[in-house]
């Protein structure tokens, strides 16, 4: 028998002979390496029943551009070793996107969440603009039969473009989320596109800024779109006025059961109470609004609001807290003010959830458990918890949900030494959680009161390196 005879036998006798293991058994090891696209990458080549966990968890969640740099959020040690920087003529269109998802039947089946951006910022500078139709994201979605959510960033749609007319909606969408909208783009493009959808369960505006506004009305009014959650994070309160006023004009809000809300910047730093018109109208056309979440601090806006909402029953509280460095205050500002509102007579659950960023310098070394235990407690005595005292007795439930990450300072100087890049890496967690949870329940059983008939939680958690 020839060498290449016995090389064929000895194969077909290891795959007879191969161990054949518990499909749940592989599908919750190929779950556990989800963040790791190369081992992801070559399981899916391994054998045909390691295909689908593989591809899901390598396409589930699909940025495009694919480049890293076009995500990198300013992180110089992505970009430095880009090409996008260098092929400024060849940016990538949606077309290459929809002959990408054409030619792959498994990627078409499962992408459930698409993020695209339309520009390419290089160390805070613009280099690339795209600009698109409304009718090249339709045809795009049209290929994806379980996308849940839709995120596009600085969109720009084509200068002339004519809107796409549907006159029967078909698309729905769980999830929209238009972020960094810039000046250039017109209000009554995004709504055009929204025109599109048949039901959009939650709508999210974040970043973005004054649009131009030209004469004219809506070529197609967008449908009811029942939806359920909006979410409203404008750059200053021009911008804020500006949207929801144009979000009172052309959406149906009457099935809104949460608004997410965040304060402008000039709103925060600013200490005069500013009446908002188009937030005041937004709110009497909620009509079966359940939830209310303040995102950095409570809008001064909602302060000023003197109709009721007995709909209104949750309020969520999210701020972020930075601990070594300037603190930013509790995450319970204007609480005490906003409670006596009768925008929030009927409010009887409240969560706050706590992000506690600890920065280490550069020149620092790593705090060890028992150092970080001390600042983390440091910081909540620290703290005012004097108008959450004087709300807590009215309220049925206190949720208090905490995520605590350590991050480290990093100084990286360009080749040519002319300029240094500051970004954070996040390091690895010393810490018990449970011994976490018991220094904040004690803190706060000793400033708050409590009844025995209130339902009061803690949930901490230890952000990991992902």
């Amino acid at each position: 028998m020839s060498d290449n005879a016995d090389i064929a036998l000895a194969q077909r006798s290891l795959a007879r002979t191969s161990l054949t293991f518990p499909q749940e058994l592989v599908d919750w090891t190929i779950d556990f390496l989800h963040n790791d696209k190369a081992t992801l990458r070559a399981c899916s080549l391994v054998q045909r029943r390691w295909l689908s966990t593989s591809s899901f968890h390598l396409f589930s969640c699909f940025k495009w551009p694919r480049c890293g740099c076009h995500w990198a959020r300013g992180r110089g040690s992505l970009q430095d070793t880009c090409e996008c920087s260098r092929l400024l003529g060849q940016s990538k269109t949606l077309d290459e996107l929809k002959s990408l998802l054409e030619s792959s039947p498994r990627m078409r089946e499962n992408v459930q969440e698409l993020l695209i951006t339309f520009t390419l910022i290089w160390h805070g500078r613009t280099l690339l603009r795209r600009v698109t139709s409304t009718q090249e994201i339709i045809d795009i979605l049209d290929l994806l039969p379980h996308i849940r959510s839709l995120e596009l960033h600085h969109l720009q749609f084509l200068p002339d473009e004519v809107p796409t007319i549907v006159s029967t909606p078909r698309l729905s969408l769980p999830s929209l989320r238009l972020a960094r909208l810039g000046a250039s783009v017109v209000s009554q493009d995004i709504f055009n596109l929204l025109s599109c959808f048949r039901h959009i369960s939650t709508l999210s505006f974040y970043q973005t800024d004054l649009l131009f506004e030209p004469s004219g009305t809506l070529l197609h009014q967008p449908p009811p779109l029942g939806l359920e959650t909006l979410g409203l994070t404008f750059s200053n309160n021009d911008a804020t006025e500006f949207w929801i006023d144009k979000v009172c004009s052309y959406l149906d809000v009457t099935s809104l059961t949460t608004l997410s809300i965040r304060a402008p910047i000039d709103d925060m730093v600013n200490n005069v109470v500013v009446a908002s018109p188009a937030l005041h109208a937004l709110l009497l056309r909620c009509t079966a609004l359940r939830s209310l979440v303040c995102c950095g601090s409570i809008p001064r806006g909602l302060l000023t609001y003197q109709h009721a909402c007995p709909t209104l029953r949750e309020l969520r509280i999210v701020r972020h807290i930075i601990v070594g460095r300037t603190s930013t205050g509790p995450p319970w500002a204007k609480i005490q003010n906003l409670m006596g509102t009768p925008l929030a007579a009927a409010i009887r659950d409240v969560t706050f959830e706590m992000n506690l960023a600890n920065y280490v310098e550069p020149d620092e070394p790593n705090p060890d458990a028992s150092a970080l235990e001390r600042r983390f407690r440091q910081l909540l005595e620290g703290l005012d918890w004097t108008p959450v005292a004087a709300v807590v007795r009215r309220l049925r439930s206190v949720v208090i949900n905490m995520e605590m990450k350590l991050w480290k300072l990093v100084r990286e100087a360009d080749e040519d030494n002319e300029s240094t890049h500051i970004y954070n890496k996040q390091l690895s967690w010393e810490g018990d959680r449970q011994r976490y949870r018991a220094v904040l329940e004690g803190i706060v059983k000793e400033r708050v009161p409590l009844s025995s008939h209130q339902r009061f939680d803690v949930h901490i958690s230890l952000s990991e390196i992902p």
